[in-house]
């Protein structure tokens, strides 16, 4: 048992409930708003889901900087952020291990989130308050990104006990202007939905920062205060997803 345990890897659990997830929302959507659109969720449950919600949070839901990570609006969204999240999530779990791997997942999407909330706040005053209605936003994108900073951050890593994990660097950094870009250039153009940029750049600089601090696991020494760093950001981030669903499911209502 303990050995099926040890053989897990991270990356199958987040893809499958994320997938679980979406399977929710979807039967959720259906059984109580009558949706029979399998390939989207309706708004209303995933607002119920934890969706984020910049008012909610700023009355408190602060679950909602977590749990939208898990959450997907349409099967394309979920199979496109599912993509990459096993293509980079394999290859950094060989590379850091699950608890490191965990801990990128979820501060970047938790830190993408902040940055989602920063520029809402920042649009909101900018128009004197007139936005009246505010939209809901999901998605692992943020965390994906993240995932991506963090091969970044060790390519630049100063570090020659840190082997940098070999990666095209140039590749990935166009990976997120292009992206970057059709979120820019799809959000002018408009339509009923929107691609939250912000999240995603929140997620990119929170993964660099953490390609910066996080070792490998085949690192050839690692001082006491890097270890004690690495070791409060994966119990954080382990602490945020469990206050997070433990907040939800008693405080909201």
């Amino acid at each position: 048992m303990s050995s099926f345990v040890s053989n897990i890897k991270i990356t199958h659990v987040l893809v499958a409930i994320n997938i679980i997830v979406y399977i929710l929302t979807v039967a959720f959507s259906f059984f109580f708003w009558g949706n029979t659109n399998v390939f989207s969720s309706d708004t209303r449950t995933l607002y119920i889901f934890g969706a984020e919600h910049l008012p909610s949070i700023l009355s408190g839901q602060v679950w909602r900087l977590v749990l939208p990570a898990f959450l997907h609006g349409s099967l394309i969204h979920l199979a496109l952020n599912m993509y990459v999240l096993f293509g980079l999530g394999e290859a950094i779990e060989i590379f850091y291990g699950r608890r490191k791997l965990l801990a990128v997942y979820v501060l970047s999407a938790f830190f993408g989130s902040i940055a989602s909330v920063v520029v809402s706040l920042v649009g909101a005053f900018s128009t004197g308050g007139a936005i009246t209605v505010y939209p809901i936003s999901v998605g692992a994108s943020g965390a994906v990104f993240g995932l991506i900073g963090l091969l970044l951050g060790n390519s630049y890593k100063n570090d020659d006990y840190n082997p940098r994990i070999p990666v095209n660097v140039s590749g990935l950094w166009f990976f997120v202007i292009i992206n970057l870009m059709f979120g820019f250039g799809f959000n002018v153009v408009g339509s009923d939905f929107s691609i939250n940029n912000a999240a995603h750049i929140g997620g990119l600089l929170s993964g660099i920062v953490l390609g910066l601090l996080f070792s490998t696991k085949n690192n050839f020494y690692q001082g006491k205060i890097s270890k004690i760093i690495e070791s409060f950001l994966v119990a954080f981030s382990v602490v945020l997803v469990i206050f997070s669903i433990v907040l939800h499911i008693f405080f909201f209502n």
